[in-house]
């Protein structure tokens, strides 16, 4: 089986483009999903803690605080480093473990918004980059997330850049709103299902 990775920037509408794969019968393997369960591990809990202190958990230690993580780690590279080094091996550990558990399909799909800081797509077979511009994917993270616009500017600066991303892509998809996104995901569906 292939594995193919899916990413984009904060606010591309790479979920958008996985649910449509994965209403192809595609295995999507949700990263960011699948790291929160990671997160409350024991072992991750006690590092994390260590490195970000007693606020990376909520007060009744089950739930992740996501903005105080954020706060910590945007403002330091190192200590991003240092927490990606905790959980990015456990998170391909558990990627094996699920391709594994997929049968015989073509191709699965490993949907992540650092696939290509973190390493990941190094091991994969092609990589799909979604790209859409920066005013709308603005509009997408205030609209979802009620971030104000200038953190959401200030985080999208702490990321790969689309032109640098779009470098690494094996296949492009614009999901900018005026362009057709399901066409766009068959094109590459039937690409990807043809063998080598």
């Amino acid at each position: 089986m292939k594995k193919i990775g899916l990413t984009g920037g904060m606010g591309s509408g790479k979920s958008t483009v996985a649910s449509i794969f994965a209403a192809l019968d595609v295995p999507v393997y949700d990263s960011d999903r699948r790291a929160k369960r990671l997160y409350h591990r024991p072992e991750v809990k006690r590092r994390v803690i260590d490195l970000l202190g007693k606020e990376a958990y909520a007060a009744d230690q089950e739930e992740l605080n996501r903005e105080w993580i954020a706060q910590q780690v945007f403002s330091d590279p190192d200590k991003l480093d240092r927490l990606n080094a905790i959980i990015h091996p456990l998170v391909a550990e558990d990627f094996s473990d699920w391709c594994v558990r997929q049968g015989s399909c073509a191709y699965v799909l490993k949907e992540a918004a650092i696939l290509i800081e973190s390493g990941a797509h190094l091991g994969l077979d092609a990589l799909i980059v979604v790209e859409a511009d920066l005013s709308v994917r603005l509009k997408r993270i205030s609209a979802r997330d009620g971030m104000d616009l200038q953190k959401a500017e200030a985080r999208m600066q702490q990321q790969m850049g689309d032109k640098e991303r779009r470098s690494f892509a094996d296949h492009l998809i614009v999901n900018d709103g005026s362009s057709d996104l399901i066409p766009q995901v068959l094109k590459v569906h039937r690409r990807l299902l043809q063998p080598y």
